[in-house]
């Protein structure tokens, strides 16, 4: 793992009491052009009181998150994935506003909805048809659901610090374990309404395989090291997050599924399924291996 330099800290946007600390961790700080492009949407968001860090060459994701956060001076913060390019206006606002109308102090985290970006090809879209969570509706009012994600959410400082912070070593699945230690304290997790950031998707069918092996190789590296992180996500909407299932559940969820995707001709998913799946026992064999 990388280790945190001064340089790896970049204030792209300052202010000298920022309300909102937005942070994007970011391993070489451009991702082929993306950064620079979302910084200057930062800028032009219309959110006086507000510091964009950049933590350029840390990983994994949760310890460079971290290392932000500890040089934020923020009230809030606002994650960023460095992929990601801002679709709504006010989007900042619209994160922070469920905070500042929390009577009861019971939201804990907020999160705009995902969606393709406008020049998204063909088979993008129907990987957004096939596999879940590619893509987020967009909420007409508040909702609570499991598919707010790091790709933009906010949490307050407070909250923050009460959760115990983003974990440092998770290599993946940072998601679901932030999400349930800050249900864990009591709080709500919430979609705000009309507003939603572009997120690309595979960009073929050999990326989907690939990311798909990786995604499964470090699901099992998790489950090995971390088994008391490893949590549930719901694949759609409505749907809540519930207990992790043993290895035969998983195993019966996933062939019911794969069978239901037979049926509908969805072989993106079933190839996604599968790459996971062949990831997920190439990770098994590294941690018994190692044992």
């Amino acid at each position: 793992m990388a280790t945190v330099q001064e340089s790896s800290i970049i204030r792209a946007v300052s202010h000298p009491e920022p309300l909102v600390s937005m942070i994007i961790p970011s391993l070489d700080g451009y991702r082929q052009g993306n950064v620079p492009k979302l910084v200057e949407q930062v800028r032009a968001a219309h959110f006086e009181s507000c510091e964009l860090i950049l933590v350029e060459g840390v990983r994994p994701n949760g310890k460079a998150r971290d290392e932000g956060v500890r040089n934020a001076k923020g009230k809030f913060y606002i994650f960023l994935d460095d992929d990601v390019t801002l679709g709504s206006k006010n989007i900042v606002e619209a994160l922070i506003r469920p905070f500042l109308q929390d009577r009861e102090g019971k939201i804990g985290l907020t999160g705009a909805s995902y969606l393709l970006p406008p020049d998204a090809g063909a088979f993008q879209k129907k990987v957004a048809a096939q596999i879940p969570r590619v893509e987020c509706p967009v909420v007409s009012k508040p909702t609570e659901s499991d598919m707010v994600c790091h790709a933009c959410l906010a949490v307050s400082a407070e909250v923050y610090r009460k959760a115990g912070g983003e974990n440092r070593e998770l290599a993946s699945g940072t998601d679901p374990d932030f999400k349930e230690r800050i249900r864990r304290q009591g709080y709500r997790v919430l979609l705000v309404p009309n507003a939603w950031v572009y997120m690309p998707t595979y960009k073929n069918f050999a990326d989907l395989c690939r990311k798909a092996w990786s995604a499964g190789k470090n699901s099992a590296l998790t489950q090995a090291l971390f088994p008391h992180r490893v949590h549930f996500s719901a694949e759609n909407l409505q749907e809540r997050p519930s207990a992790f299932p043993g290895l035969p559940g998983r195993i019966y969820s996933s062939l019911r599924k794969i069978f239901a995707a037979l049926l509908k001709g969805h072989w993106l998913y079933i190839a996604n399924r599968s790459g996971y799946a062949l990831g997920y026992l190439a990770g098994r064999f590294q941690t018994e291996k190692k044992s």
